[in-house]
C-alpha cells in the first residue's frame, strides 16, 4: 500500500488515465486495426485477432472502471476524507470479474459467486499487459500484410504477362500455367484471410516459377518471330515480282525474252521450298532493272 499523499496519488492516476485514453484512441484509429475489424479472417489469424480483440474490449471496459473510480475519488479530496481517499486508491476497489462457484466447490457458508478485485495500480499493470498484447498482434498483421501484399501483386502481374504471351502463341492451356493460376488464387486468398499463416517464401517461389514460364514463352515467341521473318520476306518479294510484272505489261515489254526468263527464274525461286531468299532478292532486283532498261528502249518519241 502506497504511503504517498493520496491527493498526489489521485493526480498521478488521473494523468495516467488520460494517457491511457489517448493511447487507446490511437490504437482504435490505427489503419491496420481498422482493417482487421472488417477482414474475414480464418485459421490462426482469426484465433489471434479474436483474442486480441477481446483484450481490446477489456481495455476499454477497464478504462471506464478506472475513470469512474477516479471521479468518485475526486469527490473525496478534502482533509477530513483523506482516509477514505487513501482506501479507495490503495485498496481493492476495482471489481474485475464475478464468476459463479460450482456447488461441488462451495462450503456450507460459502457464497455462490466470487468476485475478483484489485487496486487501481494493479488494474493499470493488467491494462499494460493487455495493451502490449493487442499492439503486438496488430503489428504482426501489419508486418504480414506489408510482406505479402506486394508479393501477391507481383505474382498476379507475372501471371497476366505469362498468360498474354501464351495466348499469342496459342499455348493458353499450358499445364504449368494452369497450375500457376490455381496457386496464385490460393495464395492471394490465404494472404487476405490468414496472413499470419501464409509464408512469404511460398509466394517468392511462385513468382520465380512464373518468371521462368515467362522466359520460356518469350524464347518461344522469339523463335516464332524468327520463323515468320523469312516467310514475310518471301511474301514481300512475291508481291514485288507481281507488281513489276504488271508494270512490264503496262510498258508492253512483258514478252521480252530476257525479262521472261528472269521472271520465270524469280518465280521458281519464290515458290520453291525452302526459299533461297538471297537468290530470290537478286532475281527480283534484276527483273526490276531489266524492266527499266526495256522500258526506256520502247519509249515512243514525241
Amino acid at each position: 500500500m502506497s504511503r504517498d499523499d493520496p491527493t498526489n496519488v489521485l493526480i498521478r492516476l488521473q494523468e495516467t488515465c488520460d494517457r491511457v485514453a489517448a493511447n487507446l484512441v490511437e490504437l482504435e484509429i490505427d489503419s491496420s486495426r481498422q482493417l482487421l475489424e472488417v477482414s474475414s479472417l480464418t485459421g490462426r489469424s482469426a484465433d489471434r485477432w479474436t483474442q486480441a480483440s477481446a483484450a481490446l474490449t477489456d481495455l476499454w471496459r477497464w478504462h471506464g472502471q478506472l475513470t469512474q473510480l477516479l471521479e468518485r475519488a475526486g469527490k473525496l479530496r478534502s482533509p477530513w476524507r483523506s482516509a477514505e481517499l487513501r482506501s479507495l486508491l490503495d485498496g481493492d476497489s476495482v471489481e474485475l470479474a464475478t464468476s459463479e462457484v460450482p456447488l461441488a466447490e462451495r462450503d456450507l457458508l460459502g457464497r455462490s459467486e466470487v468476485t475478483v478485485r484489485c487496486t487501481p495500480e494493479e488494474l493499470l499493470a493488467r491494462m499494460s499487459g493487455a495493451f502490449d498484447e493487442v499492439k503486438t498482434v496488430v503489428a504482426r498483421f501489419e508486418d504480414a500484410w506489408a510482406a505479402l501484399t506486394p508479393r501477391v501483386t507481383a505474382a498476379q502481374e507475372a501471371l497476366e504477362q505469362a498468360q498474354g504471351l501464351a495466348a499469342g502463341l496459342g499455348e493458353r492451356h499450358r499445364a504449368d500455367l494452369d497450375e500457376a493460376v490455381r496457386t496464385v488464387a490460393r495464395l492471394a486468398a490465404s494472404a487476405g484471410a490468414d496472413p499470419l499463416a501464409t509464408p512469404p517464401g511460398e509466394l517468392d517461389r511462385l513468382i520465380d516459377s512464373l518468371h521462368e514460364i515467362r522466359r520460356d514463352l518469350d524464347e518461344a515467341r522469339r523463335a516464332a518471330c524468327a520463323d515468320r521473318a523469312p516467310v514475310e520476306a518471301r511474301n514481300q518479294f512475291r508481291a514485288l515480282l507481281e507488281a513489276y510484272q504488271v508494270k512490264a505489261q503496262r510498258l508492253g515489254v512483258v514478252e521480252d525474252p530476257e525479262l521472261e526468263q528472269t521472271f520465270a527464274r524469280a518465280h521458281e525461286a519464290l515458290y520453291t521450298a525452302p526459299t533461297d531468299l538471297a537468290l530470290a532478292a537478286q532475281l527480283v532486283r534484276r527483273y526490276q532493272e531489266l524492266i527499266g532498261s526495256a522500258g526506256s528502249v520502247h519509249e515512243v518519241p514525241r
